[in-house]
């Protein structure tokens, strides 16, 4: 779950926190359909904000401190590199959301939802999305995606 990968936890943390304050609804990437807040794959220009601040303090403190193993030219590059990896992360987190997390029915409340056992009690079904592909699968997804980006960028 999220608890176990800190830094990730961290930067979901301020955004749904600060995305959950927009008096707007959250939009999805691709269909632009609005969605309720808290859904999955649902954006705010406030959240997105939020991801934004949240990187570059990441990318800050962690170029400072790689300046202590990197040279002049990769240390100063360092924060570019952290802060573009964020937003993948963040954005790959929103598309797969939108696109392949799968979400379940729960026949007696008549609600979708993620979990595989409803607030209510009931076992869920699968109703959309990749079987399987739970929040922890797309969380995995987006924060490997961020750090391959930032791999890809060091090799060049």
């Amino acid at each position: 779950s999220d608890e176990k990968i800190p830094a990730f936890y961290s930067t979901r943390f301020i955004i749904d926190e600060i995305g959950s304050t927009s008096s707007r609804l959250p939009r999805l990437i691709v269909s632009r359909r609005f969605v309720r807040p808290g859904e999955s794959g649902g954006v705010t220009t406030r959240g997105t904000l939020a991801a934004l601040a949240g990187s570059v303090v990441i990318a800050v403190v962690a170029g400072t401190v790689s300046t202590v193993w990197l040279d002049g030219d990769q240390a100063l590059a360092m924060p570019a590199i952290i802060l573009l990896a964020g937003m993948t992360g963040a954005t790959v987190d929103s598309l797969a959301g939108e696109l392949v997390q799968e979400r379940r029915y729960c026949a007696r409340c008549d609600e979708v939802t993620e979990a595989r056992t409803h607030s209510c009690g009931d076992t869920t079904t699968h109703h959309s999305g990749m079987p399987g592909m739970t929040n922890d699968v797309v969380n995995l997804a987006c924060t490997l995606a961020g750090g391959a980006v930032a791999l890809l960028i060091l090799q060049f």
